[in-house]
């Protein structure tokens, strides 16, 4: 009933339900993929120098089947797509362990661990991912346009940086907050992701990015004004020549425009199309040109004094001018590429190098940070793990900023710590010393009333051997005492002086008994000796309390006297004492029948003492603490201080263990340790 309880609270802490994370980031997800096709849909034209009215147009339409809006829309759709496939199977661990996050204290420590290390690792794979797939799936499909792919694929990854950045962050507060719920666990040997790393997934990217970004728009800057001066340059010559010229036929006009037109690069040429639409060079050699390039040439190149671009975001254009030769029209161009390929390299190595000087510094930062962090943590560490703590050394600031203020925090605690632990230690002593005198006024207790009942019984002999020795007396010279009758004297005197025996053996077991457990448990005198010598002991000391508990101690011994042990026979009796007053005072008032059972067996090599009652069980509360911490649950009348000190006995002082199994009206307790004559307990 209370673990249900507590599971219900645990549920009201932390409000989660099964795919709320994963539908806060889709949301989140269609946001960022709506703002980054926005953007793209402005930005593409811009950095790939789309030629005006070419794009979103029936001119489009009619080419390639297809408008811009619709490129872009199934593109950001794919993305999409991918995105949500990949943060559906990197956040699906949440759902499948649902009910651990939920009622965590069901689950070990290993499977507890197990999605933590999910939970520290996911945002990372999911940023990383998110960029990486798309990019790639972009370049795949659209590898035969390389140099236009290329710069679309960086332009792609500098948004996806930016804005799946807030992706990154809020999964990683997300998953913060589910780490929170769960309980403090060992994670020394889940794989650490260095703060250094952590530093640059939430810094470096954005620094990365304006570089990157920056590069592009420069260089598409200087591919359109490098562009506008070289269609300006090509197409003055070509109107020069068609004007100042007086031209009769084709091939005059190709020997004018070989000897005048002086070319900017070796990949330039002259091209004419004649009037049935074909294209020739400067040599008379056939040659074709793109669907697009023809189609721009037809609809827009008037209008645009002449020019005609290639393609979309390609670097080659041409200057044309119409020029009538014999009564036809021919087209006279000169096609040319804006930039070479190493103009391109250059802005890429540019921003390499500008990449490599950031990435330099801000490691050095990073490893700066990482390095005062980690001297902090060293710190604590030895603290810690040391037992004097005034040994620890204190750090001296080395900055002036936070890192500071924790270097003296972490004074103020290792001071505050090693004063807090001398009073802990001091109040320790105290109470072991007020947790012995109480066993000791309860031993005494019982003393009193085992020696109380053989006292009066030995007195009683006393007189009666006083009496027949004053009768004996008298009848010496009487001479109606026959011998007969002195015989039957001397017998009464002997029947009391055997009864005297009895009492006075037992009342000197008792003496023996409490003699051996004035020895404290910090004495290491061995002596070996039996079960039977140990429960006649327990059962000497004990009887008093189990008698006015109404209690009945029923005592079992499957091992005989054939296992001699080795130890300290006091130590054990006091712990077993120990356990079994507690037995008495869990039953309490509440029950008749109290019947606590000791019992010694054998399994294999090892012996095993048992203690069991069936009084109440031990709660799920005093469960989690037992054995770990001083718990009572007798309130201000108890420490908590025996049984973890019986536990704390038995493992270092015994080389066993002290265990327990519970359930409702039963309970034991099982000290284990090995029987043989090697072993020594302490």
């Amino acid at each position: 009933m209370e673990k249900d309880i507590n599971s219900k609270k645990h549920k009201q802490e932390f409000k989660l339900k099964k795919y709320s994370v994963q539908l806060r980031l889709f949301l989140l997800l269609v946001v960022d993929i709506a703002i980054i096709a926005v953007l793209i849909y402005f930005f593409i034209p811009i950095i790939l120098n789309y030629p005006a009215g070419t794009y979103g147009t029936d001119f489009q339409t009619e080419l390639e089947g297809t408008n811009y809006f619709m490129q872009i829309f199934s593109t950001a759709l794919a993305i999409l797509i991918a995105l949500v496939l990949i943060i559906f199977f990197k956040t699906r661990f949440i759902t499948k362990n649902f009910d651990l996050i939920q009622n965590p204290p069901n689950y070990t420590e290993k499977q507890i661990n197990k999605v933590k290390s999910k939970l520290f690792q996911a945002p990372y794979s999911i940023y990383l991912l998110s960029i990486v797939i798309p990019c790639a799936i972009t370049f795949i499909s659209r590898s035969h346009l390389m140099e236009t792919t290329l710069k679309l694929v960086l332009l792609l990854f500098c948004l996806l940086t930016i804005f799946l950045t807030t992706i990154f962050l809020y999964s990683a507060k997300l998953f913060k907050q589910i780490l929170l719920h769960l309980p403090l666990t060992d994670t020394s040997n889940i794989k650490h992701i260095p703060i250094q790393t952590r530093f640059f997934y939430n810094i470096f990217p954005l620094l990365f990015v304006s570089l990157l970004f920056l590069a592009l728009f420069g260089y598409s800057q200087v591919v359109s004004r490098t562009g506008n001066s070289e269609f300006e340059a090509y197409h003055n010559d070509i109107l020069y020549i068609c004007d100042s010229h007086s031209i009769s036929s084709l091939k005059e006009l190709l020997s004018e425009l070989n000897s005048s037109i002086s070319f900017s690069n070796d990949s330039d040429y002259i091209f004419i199309r004649l009037p049935d639409g074909s294209f020739i060079d400067s040599s008379f050699k056939q040659i074709e040109f793109s669907d697009f390039f023809v189609k721009y040439l037809n609809e827009f190149s008037a209008s645009n004094k002449g020019r005609v671009y290639e393609y979309y975001g390609l670097n080659y254009q041409a200057a044309t001018a119409n020029l009538d030769i014999n009564g036809e029209t021919y087209t006279v161009g000169i096609y040319f590429k804006i930039l070479s390929n190493d103009v391109f390299c250059y802005f890429i190595l540019a921003f390499i190098i500008l990449f490599l000087i950031n990435y330099i510094f801000i490691n050095f930062f990073s490893s700066s940070l990482t390095f005062d962090i980690n001297n902090l943590a060293t710190n604590f560490d030895a603290m810690s793990n040391e037992h004097d703590l005034k040994f620890v050394k204190k750090i001296t600031p080395i900055t002036n900023d936070e890192i500071a203020d924790l270097c003296i925090a972490y004074n103020s605690i290792q001071e505050l710590t090693f004063n807090n632990f001398k009073t802990i230690q001091n109040n320790q002593d105290m109470l072991i010393e007020q947790e012995r005198l109480a066993s000791l006024g309860q031993m005494i207790g019982g003393i009193a009333h085992n020696l109380k009942t053989p006292i009066f019984s030995v007195a009683g002999g006393l007189e009666g051997l006083s009496d027949l020795i004053n009768e004996y007396d008298a009848s010496i010279d009487n001479p109606s005492v026959t011998g007969e009758d002195m015989h039957e004297i001397a017998g009464d005197m002997r029947e009391w002086i055997e009864k005297l025996k009895g009492h006075i053996s037992y009342m000197s077991d008792v003496i023996t008994t409490v003699k051996g457990q004035t020895v404290t448990l910090a004495d290491n005198e061995s002596i070996e000796f039996s079960v039977t010598e140990l429960f006649k002991r327990i059962d000497i000391l004990m009887k008093h309390e189990i008698k006015n508990a109404l209690a009945t101690l029923k005592i079992q011994n499957n091992v005989g006297d054939f296992d001699l042990l080795t130890g300290n026979i006091n130590s054990l009796v006091q712990i077993i004492n120990n356990i079994i007053s507690n037995s008495i005072e869990a039953y309490g008032n509440n029950y008749t029948d109290k019947i606590i059972e000791l019992t010694a067996n054998r399994d294999n090599s090892n012996l095993i003492i048992s203690i069991k009652d069936y009084g109440p069980g031990i709660s799920e509360i005093a469960q989690a603490k037992l054995f770990k911490e001083m718990i009572t649950t007798k309130g201000k009348n108890g420490t908590g201080l025996g049984m973890f000190m019986s536990y704390s006995n038995i493992r270092a002082h015994f080389n066993g263990n002290l265990s327990y199994e519970t359930e409702t009206r039963k309970r034991y307790y099982f000290l284990y340790y090995l029987t043989n004559q090697t072993l020594t307990f302490q």
